[in-house]
């Protein structure tokens, strides 16, 4: 019989090989020697590829080639495995995969013998006549599947499809070359698809041990006696909210299990700590739960203990710091980047110059001072004043400014009309390497959940020096949850990392908080099981058919919430407020104190200057008058005929008046001496 099964095998199989077909009835040492080398864990089916084994691989001529062997044997051989031998049959229907040749299967349906869920043994029943269920007497094969969830549970036997023989074939007769050469057979062969977790959908009540922690949206946890009620397969404990409770509830409907969910006792998703794990996977890993229903993100090390499932939602950090005010000292300078405003002066300085060299130089324009050229490039650029324009060159200069001044006063004051009714929010620091150079922010990280271990384990040099610098150093960084975090944040220079969806759900409406754009660790989230737990894989292809067919999507939006936008509020127009304002009034005040300031000089050295001209107007009057009546009398002396030269002063015969501007009046004498008188 067991040759008729490797030839039937071989005929169901047309378009496989395999590495190796192993009889067990003859060939037990290798058996144990394959079993002990397979992986503790089994290996896991695959539910996104339907058809396909993840213990095969398509060679390069596309035949699927099994990478493990398969196991043939009579089922009186797999029974005494149970009996005689040191090899654990339900560990060894669990690594490997298996063809069993049996009339009847009935007493493999004893309580003495457990295969688990995710058992891979096929059943090959020969018979034509059904004497009961599991049992023919001959005829055409059929395959069958038994399987426990749990080994209290009773066993299911599915049948998952025939072989159907021609009438003249005998199941102990069968040769090669007969089973090669008849074509004619009664009805067309079916075969069972290779990924069993699309067939094993009942599980026949089984209860299992759920761990959960509230983590909205996904979910939100109340006890059972606060609700007063029990839905589906609970029993007492908490009850899970949110979309992945209804889907997990679901679950327990479709599948036909039973659930009692409780919180880890440290109120932590987990950790790593000197060697054991805590919270819900440290439970989990201890053997005092069965699966983990929550967002339960996915990480290196997690994944090392816990088998995960396909996720519910994908999780993202972000950093959220106390939000900033706006700064009416800068809200007419905020509209441009630091060095955009420094070249704007750059602009306004070279126009100055060019325009001094363009007036020094050209035959069309005047010669213009500094102060003038600066004057008549504001000019230029305000559009205002009469500016000489004759000559190409001159032309170019005045067109080239215009443009410019037309281009940057354009974008400022695209920017400029909308911060007059929103204001420009300009945090410290946008991401975690502007949080390091800004030197005066702590770091907060939830103790216990995963961004601690990615942190820590790190290999990005921006992330272990943000480690080393602001987290590892002070143990007070690590806060209980997020509530604790973010009052902290509200309190002290404090940067919280928290996840995206939780803080959106809870404080996207709170506008204290300033969620920075930035983001990092993004990852997927929901449900996981217990290294190597036999339900992993059917409760991981039925919650990934909850995605396909849109259930998760559609329950999602159900429990988000729909919290006011800070930034709608924010962006929402009005009147333009004093606070907004401010800024120009401070520079007219500013500008008016400077002219008051500048016009009391002007007013000081005014009056100076007018009194060193009047000193100097009133000497040379009496200089004037002086020689007026010196003149005066000269001439009368001349008249009289009594003119003496030695009656003149020889010093000053031939008087000379010279005048340069405002100097006083000077004598010159003959001898060209000159005094002021």
């Amino acid at each position: 019989m067991v040759r008729a099964a490797l030839m039937l095998f071989k005929k169901a199989t047309t378009t496989t090989t395999t590495n190796s077909i192993i009889d067990v009835t003859r060939d037990l040492h290798r058996l144990r020697s394959i079993v002990e080398a397979f992986p503790k864990r089994p290996l896991p089916v695959t539910a996104l590829q339907q058809g396909r084994s993840t213990n095969s691989r398509p060679d390069l001529n596309g035949v699927t080639v099994y990478t493990k062997p398969i196991f043939i044997s009579t089922l009186s051989t797999v029974l005494d495995m149970y009996k005689w031998t040191q090899i654990e049959m339900s560990e060894a229907a669990r690594k490997l995969t298996w063809l069993v040749v049996a009339s009847t299967f009935d007493p493999l349906l004893s309580p003495q013998y457990y295969l688990p869920l995710d058992n891979q043994v096929t059943l090959a029943v020969w018979g034509d006549t059904p004497e009961k269920k599991g049992s023919f007497s001959g005829g055409p094969v059929q395959f069958w599947e038994v399987y426990q969830p749990t080994q209290s549970l009773p066993h299911r036997a599915i049948l998952i499809g025939h072989y159907p023989l021609p009438p003249q074939q005998s199941p102990v007769g069968v040769r090669k070359s007969t089973m090669r050469d008849s074509g004619e057979e009664s009805a067309n062969p079916s075969y069972p698809s290779e990924n069993y977790a699309y067939r094993r959908i009942n599980l026949t009540g089984l209860h299992l041990r759920c761990l959960t922690e509230t983590w909205e949206p996904f979910t939100h946890n109340t006890r059972e006696e606060e609700t007063g009620e029990q839905e589906g397969g609970r029993r007492g404990g908490l009850r899970i909210g949110g979309f992945m409770g209804e889907m997990f509830n679901l679950l327990s409907i479709t599948l036909n299990f039973t659930y009692t969910c409780k919180s880890s006792p440290d109120g932590e998703f987990g950790d790593l700590k000197g060697g054991r794990w805590s919270g819900l996977v440290g439970e989990v890993v201890e053997g005092r739960g069965d699966i983990i229903v929550t967002g339960l993100d996915s990480s290196p090390a997690r994944s090392k203990v816990i088998d995960f499932c396909y996720p519910s939602g994908n999780n993202v950090n972000i950093l959220v710091i106390k939000k900033p005010g706006t700064d009416p000292w800068f809200s007419f300078t905020s509209q441009l980047r630091p060095k955009a405003w420094v070249m704007v002066v750059c602009f306004v300085v070279v126009a100055t110059l060019a325009h001094l060299m363009l007036s020094s130089y050209s035959p069309f324009l005047n010669t213009s001072r500094p102060a003038q050229s600066w004057f008549n490039v504001q000019s230029l650029c305000s559009n205002q004043g009469d500016v000489n324009v004759d000559g190409v060159a001159g032309r170019i200069f005045t067109i080239t400014i215009i443009t410019t001044t037309f281009l940057l006063l354009s974008f400022y004051t695209s920017v400029f009309i909308s911060s007059l009714t929103v204001p420009v929010i300009r945090p410290p620091f946008l991401n975690l390497q502007g949080l390091l150079k800004d030197g005066t922010y702590k770091l907060g990280l939830i103790e216990g959940n995963s961004e601690v271990e990615r942190f820590r384990t790190a290999k990005d040099p921006i992330l272990q020096k943000v480690w080393s610098s602001l987290v590892s150093k002070d143990p007070s960084n690590l806060v209980e949850n997020m509530e604790v975090g973010l009052e902290k944040v509200l309190k002290e220079p404090f940067a919280m990392v928290v996840e995206g969806n939780y803080f959106n759900f809870h404080y996207s409406s709170d506008c204290r908080f300033f969620p920075l754009p930035d983001t990092f660790f993004k990852y997927g989230g929901g449900m996981a099981l217990a290294e190597g737990s036999p339900y992993h894989s059917v409760l991981n292809l039925h919650s990934f058919n909850q995605h396909t067919v849109g259930l998760v999507e559609r329950s999602k939006i159900k429990y988000l919430r729909q919290n006011a936008d800070c930034q709608t509020d924010a962006n929402a127009t009005g009147p333009i407020n004093m606070h907004t304002l401010i800024t120009a009034f401070l520079f007219l005040g500013v500008m008016l104190m400077v002219s008051v300031v500048v016009l009391v000089i002007e007013i000081v050295t005014h009056k100076r200057n007018r009194k060193s001209r009047g000193r100097s107007r009133g000497r040379s009057r009496d200089i004037s008058r002086d020689i007026s009546r010196r003149n005066m009398r000269n001439s009368r002396d001349r008249s009289r005929g009594s003119w003496k030269d030695k009656e003149v002063d020889n010093n000053w015969t031939n008087t000379e008046l010279t005048w340069n501007n405002m100097d006083p009046i000077v004598l010159v004498n003959n001898r060209g001496e000159g005094t002021v008188p």
